[in-house]
């Protein structure tokens, strides 16, 4: 080129494109521009105090940053942007213009949507107005760079007709960072006890044969009684439980008022357990009776057999015994009109019978029935008049007409329940002001309204995944995941019923009852899961007795007695860390289904014995006697009757084997004429006749007595 010649913008891209630079040289002033001045105005400042401000010189045809504003506004972004797009636009040669506005304008489109206009989003509904003003300024932006020919493309005006959706996008990313966030602050490690209640209107009858009917209004999970296991156990066996028996513990079951679920063993504690707490119910008279075992008595006198007459027997034993050694009282539950037991004994059953006898010695002749027929017999009289009492008390309460019952149960749970259920009606609250709001019907992100019923779902998923992580810590921190799965449950159907009473449309889509069943079931499930972890602890425990074989023996002995001390060690321990955290119905059926392992462990084990000597029955009871210690984990209420009364533990009703664990260690230390009393008596319904079969060759001397009972017991028990 000759010096001094001009050459014209149009015939230097005529030249670069005819060698074939024209497209090199325009992505290299573009990453230039871009670099220098695009990126660092639309970079979002981390203190967001002050964006770089543009400067042209137009003496000198230069664009350049000069200083900083404090002016964050969408207007003053597509102010500055302008002023770099009008500048090329007037400097660059025509020819230049169009190949470089196919590069520059994508690439700004793009880092528009992507870095700053998604800033721009509020997560408030009192920003919707700068927010609307920012969609207005895209829009119009966009129509500048068409109106001079810089671009066809309409990727700007998409995202504003995106607006809701990407408004929508926006608070689900900061509902799902809040739910995280609580986490993250440690709200799992705030607690507070709250309480749930629940009142029914429940209707009595005064018609004759009516009496049960007042606790007809309830659902079948807060009647089920909590034998069910063992029923279903021992099916055949059931049938033959006498009218005495049997209405003793159903009318205890009642008095307790104890809500039990179907499954005790594996599903126990879920939740439907709730104490009865009885409102304006008049005062009653109580009813008591007794029914004891001979183990609460404590008395030795009568335990040991004697070698003189019986009746001579009976009248020593009766003089030596005490009125509380006969059973302990039962009282009207004047709440249920159901029976509530006292302390004295452990069972809601006939006395357990505490006699010692014999091993493998042939008896030529049946002795006498010893003292204890008539003592049992006089408890089984009592329980007639108590169950009588019963019926008359609750005969009179009948008349009362309809009664409210409230059910009422505290317990502890985290600060994430409460957190979670926040963010949750912060959402269904904007999706209210969207559908009713007249300030907001007419925005570009009100269509967003009915989606924003879908985000809860979403949060308590986000609680589901987190929880495991943050809820491990130390033995009751599954039950706190529990609790706070149960309190979520409760107020999401509290908002269920407030919100479907809302005059706002956009709920009549709302269904967070399916979400209260999911939680619900998440929570059953970590519980289960504990049980169940807890379930194998003590059954390695119990591993070590090697089925109690050769527990007398040296170092077999040892083992089986450090085994039980372990499995008492662990109830103790988890006593302790559960006791604060559930509420007292759940923890009773929760230490009840890890009792009913232990319990049936270990009566499968002593009948699995085919030989028992006098030593090891006194050994073997001596364990039951002292797994038997833990019934204090399961107190009652004390009595209220004239003179008042001791707490009665209420184990049998949450430990399924209970009562079979009890006769169990009765059996071991009673004589063969004890053992056909209680047969005949049918207190032990809980076994099999073949169970009983077994027990008797492995206890006792084969001889023509036993020969007897056995075909007595094939028989089956004599008629009341």
């Amino acid at each position: 080129v000759s010096e001094g010649v001009v050459i014209s913008g149009e015939t230097l891209v005529e030249a670069l494109e005819s060698l074939g630079l024209l497209k090199a040289k325009i992505d290299g002033l573009h990453q230039l521009i871009d670099g220098a001045l695009v990126r660092p105005r639309l970079e979002v400042p981390r203190n967001m105090e002050h964006v770089p401000a543009f400067t042209v010189d137009v003496g000198t045809s230069t664009v350049y940053i000069s200083g900083r504003s404090r002016d964050l506004s969408a207007a003053r972004l597509f102010s500055d942007i302008r002023i770099l797009i009008d500048f090329f636009h007037d400097k660059l040669p025509k020819a230049l213009q169009k190949p470089f506005s196919r590069i520059f304008i994508p690439s700004l489109n793009e880092k528009l949507i992507s870095t700053y206009l998604p800033t721009t989003i509020p997560s408030a509904l009192s920003a919707l107005p700068q927010y609307q003003d920012v969609l207005r300024k895209t829009t119009e932006f966009e129509r500048y760079l068409q109106s001079i020919q810089w671009t066809l493309e309409l990727d700007l005006q998409d995202w504003v007709d995106r607006a809701a959706k990407v408004w929508l996008a926006k608070r689900r990313e900061d509902a799902l960072d809040a739910a995280r966030g609580r986490f993250v602050v440690g709200k799992v490690k705030e607690t507070r006890r709250v309480e749930r209640s629940e009142t029914k209107e429940v209707v009595r009858s005064t018609e004759k044969g009516s009496d049960d009917s007042w606790d007809q209004n309830w659902s079948d999970d807060e009647g089920v009684a909590a034998g069910q296991e063992a029923d279903a156990d021992n099916n055949n066996n059931r049938q033959e439980k006498g009218v005495m028996t049997e209405g003793i513990v159903e009318e205890a079951k009642k008095g307790l008022s104890l809500m039990l679920t179907d499954d005790l063993e594996d599903a126990s504690g879920w939740g439907l357990d709730e104490d009865l707490d009885l409102e304006g119910e008049e005062e009653g008279a109580e009813a008591s009776t007794t029914t004891t075992t001979a183990a609460a008595s404590g008395e030795e006198g009568g335990a040991e057999r004697k070698d003189t007459p019986a009746e001579e027997e009976a009248e020593e034993e009766e003089e030596e015994l005490e009125w509380g050694e006969w059973g302990e009282d039962l009282q009207v539950d004047d709440s249920t009109g159901g029976p509530q037991e006292e302390e004295g004994g452990q069972q809601p059953r006939s006395p357990l019978l505490k006699r010692s006898h014999s091993r493998k010695k042939s008896i030529q002749k049946a002795p006498p029935p010893p003292p204890v027929v008539a003592t049992a017999a006089a408890a089984a009289a009592k329980s007639d008049q108590a169950a009588a009492a019963v019926q008359k008390h609750k005969r009179r309460k009948s008349a009362a007409g309809a009664r409210e019952l409230t059910l009422k149960e505290t317990y502890t749970v985290t600060g994430m329940p409460d957190s979670v259920i926040e963010i949750i009606e912060n959402l269904l609250d904007e999706a209210e002001q969207l559908s009713t709001n007249p300030r907001y019907t007419s925005t570009p992100i009100a269509p967003a309204a009915h989606h924003l019923l879908s985000l809860p779902a979403l949060v308590l998923a986000a609680y589901r995944a987190l929880a495991p992580i943050y809820y491990s810590t130390d033995l009751a921190s599954k039950m706190f995941l529990y609790n706070d799965c149960l309190r979520i449950e409760e107020r999401l159907l509290e908002i269920q019923t407030t919100r479907a009473r809302s005059p706002a449309s956009v709920f009549k889509s709302l269904n967070l009852e399916k979400e209260a069943a999911v939680i619900a079931a998440f929570g059953k499930r970590w519980y289960s899961k504990e049980l169940e972890s807890q379930r194998l602890i003590l059954r390695d425990y119990l591993d070590f007795t090697q089925g109690l074989v050769a527990c007398t023996e040296y170092p077999q002995s040892h083992e089986c007695a450090k085994a039980i001390t372990s499995v008492i060690d662990r109830f103790h321990t988890l006593h302790t860390f559960w006791q604060p955290v559930l509420s007292q119905s759940v923890l009773f059926q929760s230490l009840g289904s890890l009792l009913s392992t232990v319990c049936t462990k270990i009566v499968n084990d002593i009948e699995d014995m085919q030989d028992i000597s006098d030593e090891e029955s006194r050994v073997l009871a001596g364990f039951l006697g002292r797994v038997a210690e833990l019934e204090g984990l399961f107190p009652g209420e004390g009595g209220e009757g004239e003179g008042g009364g001791e707490a009665v533990p209420v184990t049998a009703v949450y430990c399924a084997s209970w009562l079979k664990f009890r006769y169990m260690e009765n059996i071991l230390e009673c004589s063969m004429v004890d053992l056909m009393y209680l047969y005949n008596e049918r207190q032990l319904v809980d076994f099999e006749r073949e169970e009983l079969v077994d027990l008797v060759k492995a206890l006792f001397a084969d001889t023509e007595n036993r020969r007897r009972c056995v075909e007595e017991i094939r028989r089956g028990p004599k008629k009341l």
